[in-house]
């Protein structure tokens, strides 16, 4: 099967596969947490000036994660005022990026995650025996995923607070241990104008970024082929429904096809001896040998944050 797990699945995947490897065929980790090894001085940053309010809250913080105390059990602890809370949590995460959602998507995204923050606790209580606070993983992944024979992608928004540089290092060191076993294994994908819900705020995008990770394993040239014109194929922008409204409302209506026609992009990266180099876009001609296409000689430019 080809697994895919984002954020804390990722995390969760790319362990099943380290255990089953002989279950996976690729392994596409979406924005996930656990890769890095955590600094040694982070606690530090975070902390700042120990007197400060933001370090006696941090304090705090850490008292609670390490007594098992979770974001969904402050939710419920808060009754409506919890409900609130994730209300403007979601309203405000998901009109940052792409387009924004539509009203009934948000008002959607509100009940989905409040109604799961207010059930009773379960998998949440074992986030402090995977994670520390920070989300840094306990067994970080960098150190633990060059056992791993199996494909590996990564899909990341330009925007993440995951951040994809740490995923370009580690493909990095992976090279230099491996050659690649499968197109676009080892590569990282960076979606532009897109956060830690990548698949929300530019599903398209992202949708093309999966499809040409899948497209190789497809059983006919006919699906192969259909895959990739897929990919090359131009992109429409997530645009809430109010948007169009207003704008033609407002008689902007040309502005904003043009605006529609800057589509945010996805970025390929590849890795070579001498470093990070760019790959440029998939074309139908690719269509057979489900390779990655040839690199740039543009130098590396895998970190972005």
């Amino acid at each position: 099967m080809i697994l895919v797990g984002h954020s804390l699945g990722g995390y969760l995947a790319a362990n099943y596969a380290l255990r089953y490897p002989e279950h996976v065929q690729h392994l596409v980790l979406v924005c996930p947490a656990g890769v890095p090894k955590a600094p040694e001085d982070w606690e530090r940053r975070w902390l700042g000036d120990k007197w400060s309010v933001r370090g006696q809250m941090f304090k705090v913080f850490m008292w609670g994660w390490e007594k098992g105390f979770t974001p969904g059990g402050l939710i419920r602890a808060l009754g409506p005022w919890g409900q609130n809370l994730v209300y403007k949590y979601v309203a405000n995460r998901f009109s940052h990026h792409g387009e924004g959602l539509s009203q009934r998507e948000i008002d959607a995204f509100k009940e989905y995650f409040y109604s799961i923050a207010a059930l009773p606790g379960s998998g949440e209580y074992a986030l402090r025996h995977l994670l520390a606070p920070g989300a840094w993983a306990h067994a970080p992944l960098e150190e633990r995923l060059h056992e791993l024979r199996v494909p590996v992608t990564f899909i990341y928004g330009k925007h993440d607070w995951m951040r994809p540089e740490y995923a370009v290092r580690l493909c990095e060191r992976l090279r230099a241990e491996r050659s690649p076993s499968a197109p676009n294994d080892l590569s990282v994908e960076i979606i532009e104008d897109a956060g830690h819900f990548v698949f929300l705020d530019q599903p398209e995008l992202f949708d093309k970024a999966l499809t040409n990770v899948v497209r190789p394993y497809l059983t006919s040239d006919r699906e192969r082929r259909q895959a990739a014109a897929y990919v090359a194929a131009g992109t429409d922008v997530h645009v809430a429904a109010e948007a169009m409204v207003a704008a033609q409302g407002s008689g902007q209506v040309a502005a904003t096809a043009t605006a529609l026609q800057q589509a945010p992009t996805a970025t390929s990266w590849g890795f070579a001896a001498s470093g990070v180099t760019e790959h440029m876009p998939v074309t139908p001609d690719d269509a057979g040998g489900g390779t990655n296409p040839s690199p740039t000689s543009g130098p590396g430019k895998g970190k972005k944050g």
